[in-house]
């Protein structure tokens, strides 16, 4: 697997391998070797590709699916020699609520009892302040449910539970418009609970990456090509090889006219690839 040092909310990971990440990381791998098939065909690329992304998922297969109360549930760190953190999740993305986003050949029965531990009182960064719920992150104050981790439960849910959805809503609409700045915020705190959300403290008011989380996995995935292809291809060639300058040479045209002292010949411009 690849080692990390922060989460994806910037705090201190307890773990070196952050289980999320290395999902998303194998993922964004396979999604490396079609757009090499489609555009470079570069075969040492796909190959070095294949091999990491299959040793990634064998480390996450072997050290990242741990037992938890009789059941098998995903740890969202591990060491790779017994030291584990499980029951605890980051609101941002990639996260282990975010598993079915990420593009990787999950197991659903695993990720069920994971994503019930999670969106449980077991998970310290679990909190319900008033009628509001939902993930939050040592990152921001102690209390504040992060609206992005919020929508990653939505978009996860796979429908049924209509009254959570709509709070969900509630809850994001209401951070958007009470926030003053019309962006979704990185914390929300319910200050007074009750039946209706009647007062809300908001920390980074301008987390703008809320707006655009349809966008998120497409663009973490372009970071992901990027940086790990251009990684596996620094000892042979370039991603995409600059083309070769462009010179322009002048030839007499290849037809034959009539001599004619008057007549200048036209002079025409050839495009030609330097091989220089």
């Amino acid at each position: 697997m690849i080692w990390g040092g922060f989460r994806p909310s910037d705090d201190p990971q307890t773990y070196g391998y952050n289980i999320p990440a290395n999902m998303f990381a194998m993922a964004s791998l396979r999604h490396l070797i079609d757009l090499n098939t489609a555009l470079w065909n570069h075969h040492a690329l796909s190959l070095d590709a294949a091999r990491l992304a299959a040793a990634i998922q064998q480390g996450i297969e072997t050290h990242g699916v741990v037992n938890h109360n009789g059941q098998r549930v995903y740890a969202y760190e591990v060491d790779g020699l017994g030291g584990v953190l499980v029951g605890t999740d980051d609101p941002n993305v990639p996260s282990l609520l975010a598993i079915p986003l990420l593009g990787y050949p999950y197991d659903a029965t695993v990720y069920a009892a994971t994503r019930a531990l999670v969106l449980s009182k077991e998970n310290d960064y679990f909190v319900v302040q008033g009628n509001v719920s939902g993930l939050a992150s040592k990152h921001t104050p102690t209390g504040y449910v992060w609206p992005l981790g919020l929508m990653t439960e939505a978009l996860t849910m796979g429908g049924g539970d209509v009254e959570r959805q709509v709070q969900i809503v509630r809850t994001v609409w209401l951070s958007w418009w009470w926030g003053g700045c019309g962006c979704v915020d990185v914390g929300v705190w319910v200050c007074l609970g009750g039946v209706r959300l009647c007062c809300f403290c908001f920390c980074l008011v301008w987390f703008v990456c809320c707006l655009v989380f349809e966008l998120f996995d497409w663009c973490l995935s372009c970071i992901w090509v990027c940086v790990v292809g251009r990684a596996l291809v620094l000892h042979s060639v370039p991603l995409i090889p600059p083309p070769p300058p462009l010179t322009t040479t002048t030839t007499p045209p290849t037809h034959t006219t009539p001599h004619n002292p008057h007549h200048t010949a036209p002079q025409h411009a050839v495009w030609q690839w330097s091989h220089a």
